[in-house]
């Protein structure tokens, strides 16, 4: 790794700043603890996914609501049903993963 001098008036965290900057895959295994990096990158990606799903259903609310003629309080309910379904089904379904043969 390159020792690079800490300028005086930057903090005790440029080191690590611009190794992560100049070596970001090196930086990203030292600070896992040299674990598994696919993993994570997966994990992240897929968070990133989970995210635009949300983010894609609140920018086309006002269009759907309009197109198919609903109250507020009908799309609330609609938004209700559909967070409770998916909560209640993430449990049974994570047990089912964990009793199955995933190969």
């Amino acid at each position: 790794m390159i020792a690079m001098p800490v300028p005086e008036e930057k903090g005790p965290w440029w080191p690590r700043f611009t190794n992560a900057a100049l070596h970001p895959v090196q930086w990203l295994r030292t600070t896992t603890g040299n674990g598994p990096l696919y993993a994570l990158l997966v994990l992240f990606g897929l968070n990133m996914v989970d995210e635009f799903d949300r983010t894609g259903f609140a920018v086309l609310l006002p269009n759907i609501r309009t197109d198919f003629g609903l109250s507020n309080s009908q799309l609330l309910t609609i938004i209700a049903v559909v967070g409770f379904f998916a909560l209640g089904l993430s449990v049974p379904l994570a047990m089912l993963a964990d009793r199955s043969n995933r190969v």
